[in-house]
Formats: C-alpha cells, sequence, structure tokens
C-alpha cells in the first residue's frame, strides 16, 4: 500500500508542470505524437462496442462542425482522441492523458496563442477535412481491431499535423515585416 501511495504522489507530482501557466501547445504536440500511437495499440484490444460507438459519434459531430463551428470541431476532436486513450479501459493512461487534453482545453479557452494556432491551423476547412479522414482511418482500424494499421494511422495523423503546423508557421513568418 506505501508504494501505491508514494506512486500516485509521484504522479500527482509529475502532472503539476501541466499546469503551468506557459504552457508551450507545440510542447503537448510532440508528446502526443509520442505517446498516442502507442495508446492506441491497448485501444484495440480493450476497446467496447459502447466505447467505439462513442468514438464515432464524436467523429460525426466534428465533421458536421468543420468549416462551420470552429469551437465544435475542435472540442469533438478532442472528445474523439480522449474517447480512443478511455478505451484503453487503463486508468494511468486515462489519468496522464487526461491532464493533456484538460490543458489543451483550458489553453483553447484562455490562451491567445493556442486559439490562434487551432483556429488558423486546425479548424481549417482544409485541415479539419484532413483530420477527419485521418480520424476515420484510426476509427476503421480500432474496429478492424489491427493494432498494427491503427498505429500506423495515427502516425500519418500526427504527421500530416506536423506538415501542416509547419506550413501554417512558415506562412505566418512571412507576413511578419524583416
Amino acid at each position: 500500500m506505501k508504494n501505491v501511495q508514494r506512486l500516485t504522489e509521484g504522479l500527482s507530482n509529475s502532472l503539476r508542470v501541466l499546469h503551468k501557466e506557459t504552457l508551450n501547445p507545440f510542447d503537448i504536440f510532440i508528446v502526443r505524437e509520442c505517446v498516442e500511437p502507442a495508446i492506441v495499440v491497448l485501444t484495440v484490444d480493450t476497446a467496447t462496442e459502447e466505447q467505439i460507438s462513442s468514438m464515432e459519434k464524436h467523429l460525426e459531430f466534428m465533421r458536421l462542425a468543420s468549416g462551420e463551428n470552429l469551437d465544435e470541431c475542435f472540442a469533438n476532436n478532442v472528445r474523439f482522441h480522449f474517447s480512443i486513450i478511455k478505451a484503453t479501459n487503463n486508468d494511468v493512461a486515462v489519468a496522464m492523458l487526461g491532464s493533456v487534453y484538460e490543458v489543451m482545453k483550458i489553453g483553447y479557452e484562455e490562451d491567445r496563442l493556442w486559439r490562434k494556432i487551432i483556429h488558423e491551423y486546425h479548424c481549417s476547412e482544409q485541415n479539419c477535412q484532413q483530420c477527419f479522414l485521418d480520424h476515420k482511418a484510426i476509427l476503421t482500424a480500432i474496429k478492424a481491431r489491427d493494432p498494427s494499421l491503427a498505429r500506423k494511422c495515427y502516425m500519418q495523423h500526427f504527421r500530416n499535423m506536423r506538415r501542416e503546423i509547419l506550413f501554417w508557421e512558415d506562412r505566418r513568418m512571412k507576413k511578419q515585416p524583416s
């Protein structure tokens, strides 16, 4: 019991970094890019039909909101990803990544840089469509119970986001006066 208490305290202390006021959204992206493709492998093995149905619902809501309601598009994007994490049925994965997703939500609601990145990059019509297609591929792999394909689809999703974020940043830098 003492070891569990020490582990819980250590986990709580290490997650406190996620509540820094100056947290960089790109740091969150990098960690997600490293962790989530591995996590989806657990999801493939453990997701219930009800959990898969929840993923489908968030994906459909994201599709309906894309290009029209940026807040709803982003919210359902986050819900989709977190529903994958929850479908691991692993309390540690849910606690760790739940904190990451909570920071993303708060960042989006309260920080201009986060909101600007999400509005200008992530929720543009073109990128929202690509994100939807990526999510659909991930969900198809989960439903097929194919861990290798699910991981590959997740990795492709992050490659697509990275490419678009770099393209967005390059355009932003060109707009700024020298």
